[in-house]
């Protein structure tokens, strides 16, 4: 009987691989004075600001309480604003300031810059297919 091999599994690699990954922003973000995670609130409210708590927890597949405390967090560094729906003010939506909008340059560099690094090995097909090939799994695990 062949044994399993944990080492032989995609997921293992593709922990290993988000720990690297992980650990550049984390560096790299640190010097925004930005902890890892709120880079991504933020690429979601450049998409579309205004965006509701409940909307973004979703987007970002975290806990309602979880994308609380990141926004109290967050606004205490001035980059975002809470503000009540002007509909219904049970309603809570997020809005960037004009800092966090100014970070978006320095963001997306830091983004940038650990892709060349961490996929500098890959041709630009073959970065291509991966992307597509992750964004097909997770469109496929996001929906279950």
């Amino acid at each position: 009987m062949a044994s399993f091999q944990i080492d032989e599994q995609i997921g293992y690699w593709l922990i290993l691989l988000s720990r690297v990954y992980r650990k550049r922003l984390q560096i790299m973000l640190a010097e925004l004075d930005l902890f890892t995670g709120q880079d991504l609130l933020l690429i979601c409210l450049w998409g579309q600001d205004g965006q509701t708590q409940s909307d973004l927890a979703n987007k970002l597949g975290i806990q309602q309480a979880t994308l609380t405390r990141m926004i109290t967090r967050i606004e205490k560094t001035g980059l975002v604003v809470r503000k009540p729906d002007y509909e219904d003010a049970r309603v809570s939506r997020v809005f960037l300031t004009n800092a966090g909008k100014k970070l978006r340059q320095a963001v997306e560099a830091i983004w940038s810059e650990i892709e060349n690094q961490v996929f500098h090995g890959l041709t630009t097909e073959e970065r291509l297919l991966l992307r597509r090939l992750l964004m097909q799994l997770h469109a496929e695990t996001h929906s279950e």
